[in-house]
């Protein structure tokens, strides 16, 4: 409990469930963890929780069992009226999103820079 407990703040939406992938994000590495996090997260019933978000920026290397786990809390966690948050992609798990279709799935906070730039690549193509 206090494991959940110390990912958990206090936002201005709501209340956040926060974790951090490693940069190596698969079965092995990472996934497991964020996974028994959640189930464990799921049976609680006093947290009043918005939102799970799950710092990317870090990742270097993710698998298909990686892409796998977020699609399937996506799912779980929408049900259960929880929205997912994927925050500061770096730009390989970006890529993976992109060849998979998947980037329209999930709602990706980026950081302000990352923001700025896509904007002016944006900008630039439509010129």
């Amino acid at each position: 409990m206090e494991k959940i407990r110390k990912h958990i703040f206090s936002g201005t939406h709501g209340r956040i469930f926060a974790f951090t992938a490693p940069a190596k994000f698969s079965l092995d590495s990472g996934v497991l963890e964020l996974k028994c996090l959640l189930l464990t997260l799921l049976k609680l019933d006093d947290l009043d929780l918005r939102f799970v978000a799950i710092r990317l920026n870090h990742v270097r290397f993710m698998d298909s069992s990686a892409l796998g786990e977020l699609t399937s809390w996506h799912t779980k966690l929408s049900s259960k009226g929880i929205q997912l948050l994927l925050v500061k992609p770096s730009d390989k798990v970006l890529q993976h999103l992109e060849i998979s279709k998947l980037e329209s799935v999930f709602q990706i906070r980026f950081s302000r820079r990352k923001r700025m730039a896509q904007h002016d690549s944006k900008q630039r193509s439509t010129v």
